[in-house]
């Protein structure tokens, strides 16, 4: 497609070479990598992932957060890069949010292709709670009824409070 503009949100947190990869797989012209490591990476490996992926103009480099697997920190981190991206001159057509550790099964060409065709389409999969999907009880709704702390002692565990309901906005 032409001039159609692609900027890749990457959260990453191990496997430098994977990542490396990745951005080598996808770079193209009008591709632009938004890179957010997890504060919690040690220093090794992020200088690691900075050496296999030199400064480059499409290449950026995200404040770093640190972020804990199902915590709120993982959409702080995603808010980081959408906030740089959004930022962005020229803006991007799309924006394609990415693992470190995902690898596409198709190319940059048919990407290019696939994006090209559905321009003013946004992606996000979504759905309804309670859903049956959910692996529990109440269908998911635990998640938005209680509140939930990250971590606290417990490294990356979450610790939910089920004697605190949340309070929620009216109209939702």
């Amino acid at each position: 497609a032409p001039d159609l503009k692609l900027a890749y949100l990457i959260r990453a947190h191990h496997r430098p070479s994977q990542l490396a990869r990745l951005v080598r797989r996808l770079d193209h012209d009008d591709a632009s990598f938004y890179i957010h490591v997890s504060a919690r990476t040690s220093v090794e490996t992020y200088d690691d992932m900075r050496t296999r992926l030199p400064d480059a103009a499409n290449v950026h480099w995200l404040p770093r957060v640190k972020t804990y697997y199902g915590g709120f920190s993982m959409v702080q981190s995603s808010l980081v890069g959408i906030d740089r991206i959004a930022k962005s001159n020229p803006a991007p057509d799309h924006t394609i949010l990415l693992s470190g550790q995902d690898y596409p099964l198709k190319s940059p060409a048919a990407l290019d292709r696939f994006f090209g065709q559905h321009r003013d389409k946004s992606f996000v999969h979504h759905f309804s709670l309670p859903s049956g999907d959910w692996h529990d009880e109440n269908g998911g709704l635990d998640r938005i009824r209680y509140w939930h702390f990250e971590r606290l002692h417990y490294g990356t565990r979450q610790l939910r409070v089920p004697f605190i309901k949340r309070r929620v906005p009216a109209g939702f």
